[in-house]
């Protein structure tokens, strides 16, 4: 599945060009529609949790036929998720080693704060953040790079449609660029891919969209586009042929210009409260809407992922529906074989 990934990255464009299919080849064996994977959004109580417990919420996963495991952080604001103390849980190095044993493939993320969201500092935060990122990447590599499902990086500073100056944008490619650089080094040999997720607001036209990724991806050193579909954040339930459909157009296009290979993050949450004055609130949706995202995205995709697994979709929370949304997922069949579709 990823491992001719280490050509992409020796070989450069020419590789890039061969290597490349096209969203629609890979959508037409998707049959039928199913998740390739999930986030894990690392919190603080969850650092807590033993070995059985997370090998339960990986049997889930392998249940519903996912192999992609994406870890969105593992480290957010000051808040870190690598044990200092060997006696302490690490849920990151249990992880992997399921992972090892059971053929899945896992994607760690770095580190990220709030000061990503002031674009307006940006030119005093982004050298402060790169090293701050890079020294986390050689603490990650030290500590798991032996394990052979870490197959890539995924870098958390989610971009959006701005409004940004082309300074900013060049400022945000130069950081993608380090931090891709920079990872890819540690692996020498083989290379990992470097995975980013941003996300649209439907404030600007897809057009713009695709405009902005075509000039951000050029030389960001990033591998692969993971979109988020915004029909959870955004309660775009019944607004997905004009939310969904014509940014995931936009964006195919600019990765395929860049040679990057764009994926689905599709958000298998909803939105159940919006106020002026409180916090949004989320609840896990329900299998008929996740039918519904799938079937908007797939024709553009090489893989789904949905965030996230752990909180809206594992049948160990407590929340009943979530429960019920992986049992009926499940149940529904689109979890049915189809594994090896995109192996190339």
């Amino acid at each position: 599945m990823i491992n001719g990934w280490s050509s992409f990255v020796r070989g450069g464009l020419c590789a890039a060009v061969i290597m490349y299919v096209p969203a629609c080849t890979s959508a037409a064996l998707r049959a039928p529609l199913r998740l390739d994977g999930g986030f894990i959004q690392y919190q603080p109580w969850m650092a807590k949790l033993d070995e059985r417990a997370w090998q339960q919420e990986l049997e889930a996963m392998r249940k519903a036929r996912m192999q992609t495991i994406v870890l969105q952080q593992l480290q957010h604001e000051t808040t870190r998720y690598i044990p200092d103390s060997s006696a302490a849980p690490d849920p990151t190095g249990i992880i992997l080693s399921y992972a090892d044993a059971h053929g899945m493939e896992v994607f760690i993320g770095l580190a990220v704060d709030s000061g990503w969201w002031k674009c307006g500092q940006w030119q005093d935060y982004l050298d402060a953040a790169a090293l701050k990122n890079m020294a986390l990447a050689d603490e990650i590599w030290k500590r798991y790079g032996s394990h052979r499902s870490f197959v890539g990086w995924y870098l958390p500073q989610e971009m959006w449609e701005g409004p940004f100056t082309d300074e900013q944008v060049a400022l945000a490619r130069h950081l993608f660029h380090r931090l891709s650089d920079h990872c890819r080094s540690l692996s020498k040999d083989e290379p990992k891919p470097v995975a980013l997720s941003p996300f649209h607001t439907g404030r600007v036209p897809p057009s713009e969209i695709e405009k902005l990724y075509r000039d951000l991806l050029r030389g960001s050193g990033v591998n692969i586009v993971m979109l988020q579909d915004g029909v959870g954040a955004r309660g775009w339930d019944d607004r997905m042929a004009d939310m969904v459909v014509p940014y995931f157009e936009a964006m195919e296009r600019a990765c395929w210009a860049n040679h990057v290979e764009f994926w689905a993050n599709i958000e298998c949450f909803k939105l159940v409260s919006r106020t002026s004055s409180g916090p949004k609130e989320f609840a896990p949706a329900d299998a008929q809407r996740l039918s519904r995202q799938l079937t908007a995205v797939a024709p553009f995709v090489r893989r789904i992922v949905t965030f996230d697994f752990f909180h809206y979709m594992s049948p160990y929370r407590q929340d009943e529906r979530a429960r019920k949304l992986y049992e009926d997922y499940v149940k529904a069949g689109v979890s049915a074989t189809n594994s090896s579709s995109r192996s190339n």
